[in-house]
């Protein structure tokens, strides 16, 4: 799949969840929320996964810092990762997928 030849992976850590969303430190210590629709797998407060950001024609369109995901905005604090009016794809994996 072209896709994979073209993302982003990040490494982040759930810091807690409160409702339908899971705060997540990234790796420069800022915070964002992920609604636990778009996790793939069990998580709990200290799980540690891994996010894949790629181009998908299918995807959520990019307002930087934030993608409009159908389950509202995620924010990806990582600057220059991505580019405006830019459709991405979210995928996660969790450390017993590998």
């Amino acid at each position: 799949m072209i896709f994979w030849l073209c993302f982003f992976k990040f490494d982040v850590v759930i810091d807690r969840i409160e409702s339908d969303f899971a705060v997540i430190e990234w790796e420069n210590l800022a915070l964002s929320v992920l609604p636990l629709q778009m996790i793939d797998c069990p998580i709990e407060e200290g799980s540690r996964i891994t996010l894949f950001i790629y181009p998908s024609p299918y995807g959520a369109i990019a307002s930087p810092p934030m993608l409009l995901t159908e389950y509202g905005p995620v924010i990806i604090p990582i600057e220059g990762s991505l580019h405006y009016t830019t459709k991405y794809g979210i995928k996660t994996q969790c450390p017993s997928q590998t």
